[in-house]
């Protein structure tokens, strides 16, 4: 396991769409490897 620290530069007044994408892509990839962990393990 790791942790990883960002910074992100988002034009102003967008700050806050760049943070709800980053949310959506971390969730769709926390679900791509549990589905990847759990089949593996079948």
């Amino acid at each position: 396991m790791f942790s990883a620290r960002w910074q992100i530069d988002a034009k102003f007044g967008h700050k806050q769409t760049v943070l709800e994408l980053l949310k959506n892509e971390n969730a769709r990839s926390a679900r791509r490897s549990a589905s990847t962990t759990s089949s593996s393990r079948s």
